[in-house]
């Protein structure tokens, strides 16, 4: 679907994502999304947004999404507020999104540290990379080096495997055909000059598995994953 994108969803519930909304999705459809997803009911719903998170204005369901700033690419943080609204504070709102990204980012780094030293390399087994104790999860990253095979795929491979921390061939056909669908359907953006070629001969040229990707296909290829 031209013009449509998708938004990242966290709660207690999970992560999820949340697809094919527009510019002109209403808040109260977003709402209805959000809540089937996370099984906040929509009176309860308390979503954040931004760094640091702020709690979003849904009182107004017929007004578009973009009005409050969710945008493709958006992380939306889904709280439950309490059914009886005196016990609810806002002024937590703030702390209890920064905890909860605190934890999901400590989760996520430990997943990849543990599958990183699952991992046999050339020189023998790497020693398993302790996490302090107490952390509070502000890490500035991990800097991880991974093999992937070198079959003119992959750019496409290493984009699946940050996507998904899989080293997974088989994605590589899809990524190629989902990059053609995107340039196919929009020929205004993607044009002779943008692409080095017709925009027909690129969507052909992208699907074959010996072209390779470069900074284009880098581009565009995460926002539609």
């Amino acid at each position: 679907m031209t013009g449509s994108f998708s938004v990242k969803i966290k709660s207690k519930k999970g992560q999820f994502i949340v697809k094919d909304l527009t510019a002109k999705t209403t808040i109260g459809e977003l709402k209805v999304k959000v809540s089937q997803l996370t099984e906040v009911k929509e009176p309860q719903l308390h979503i954040l947004a931004g760094f640091p998170p702020r709690p979003l204005d849904l009182s107004q369901n017929a007004h578009s999404i973009s009005t409050i700033g969710v945008s493709s690419g958006e992380t939306l943080i889904v709280e439950e507020k309490p059914a009886n609204t005196a016990d609810y504070c806002l002024e937590d709102d703030e702390a209890l999104a920064r905890r909860l990204q605190a934890e999901e980012e400590e989760e996520q780094l430990r997943q990849v540290v543990a599958e990183a030293t699952r991992t046999e390399g050339a020189n023998g087994p790497q020693a398993p990379v302790e996490l302090p104790s107490g952390s509070s999860g502000n890490f500035n990253g991990i800097l991880l080096k991974k093999v992937v095979p070198a079959d003119n795929s992959c750019l496409f491979t290493s984009i699946r495997f940050v996507l998904n921390g899989k080293v997974d061939n088989e994605g590589s056909e899809m990524m190629r055909h989902i990059i053609a669908q995107v340039v196919s359907a929009d020929p205004t953006e993607f044009y002779d000059a943008v692409l080095g070629k017709s925009n027909s001969e690129y969507c052909a040229w992208i699907q074959k598995p010996d072209s390779w990707g470069g900074a284009f296909e880098v581009s565009y290829s995460p926002n539609y994953m």
